[in-house]
């Protein structure tokens, strides 16, 4: 329980240091800190066409 919460903290300082972060949730733990920090949950599975493609992900400018 503690290494969860220590993760939590991490992305929230990450994201305030202005980092993009991805994480992936098979237990949908992260969905609330997702979205208050202004992130978008994207569902993954069989029964959708939602998918993510790696090599098409862009560079972000720092």
């Amino acid at each position: 329980m503690d290494s969860n919460i220590n993760i939590k903290l991490e992305v929230i300082k990450k994201v305030v240091e202005g980092v993009e972060i991805i994480v992936i949730d098979p237990e949908s733990e992260y969905q609330e800190i997702i979205k208050m920090l202004g992130g978008k949950p994207v569902t993954i599975n069989p029964d959708n066409f939602t998918y993510i493609n790696p090599f098409e992900l862009e560079e972000i400018d720092t």
